[in-house]
């Protein structure tokens, strides 16, 4: 992961992160299951296509809802949001050194006039990443659920196809 080139050009900027944040949710998702403390609080709300009110969640409910965030779903980012809590998810973010990462808001949910847009610096989420690349989580088997989602994702007709198409590359790609 170590390249011979470095660029950088204002990492901390403050542009609206957009669905970007929702790596902030996934991670958070895939933590708190791999602790099992996902399983162990209530049902999870999610479009019609998934929907568990089950109050203990399988493997298979997680992963289901990682995929459908991933795919640009809101309403799944948003079940999982009011599942995990946002003080939670801008809890853990800090804790993994991404001070630039706040989540204020649910995604295409109305919000009082003063609530403050999402945050996530490009290089928050560059950090992210890498710590998902290098499996650098409190749980490692949570960087790995995360990008097993990010891998699956079908919608990745925006990623250049020459990068697609070479050997021993493998995308992840979050859709918006």
């Amino acid at each position: 992961l170590k390249g011979l080139r470095v660029a950088r050009w204002q990492p901390g900027l403050a542009l609206y992160p957009s669905s970007v944040i929702k790596l902030a949710v996934l991670v958070e998702a895939a933590l708190r299951d791999a602790s099992g403390d996902l399983a162990a609080t209530g049902g999870l709300v999610a479009p019609a296509q998934f929907v568990s009110t089950n109050p203990v969640l399988t493997r298979q409910d997680v992963d289901a809802a990682l995929d459908l965030v991933v795919a640009g779903d809101h309403a799944a980012a948003n079940g999982l949001i009011d599942r995990l809590g946002m003080e939670r998810i801008n809890g853990s973010m800090a804790d993994l050194g991404l001070t630039n990462t706040v989540l204020s808001r649910r995604f295409n949910a109305p919000v009082p006039s003063h609530t403050p847009a999402n945050q996530m610096t490009a290089v928050d989420a560059a950090r992210l990443m890498y710590r998902l690349a290098r499996r650098d989580l409190p749980q490692g088997q949570a960087a790995d659920r995360v990008r097993a989602s990010l891998g699956r994702n079908p919608h990745n007709d925006m990623l250049s196809r020459d990068l697609m198409g070479l050997p021993g590359v493998r995308t992840l790609h979050l859709g918006g």
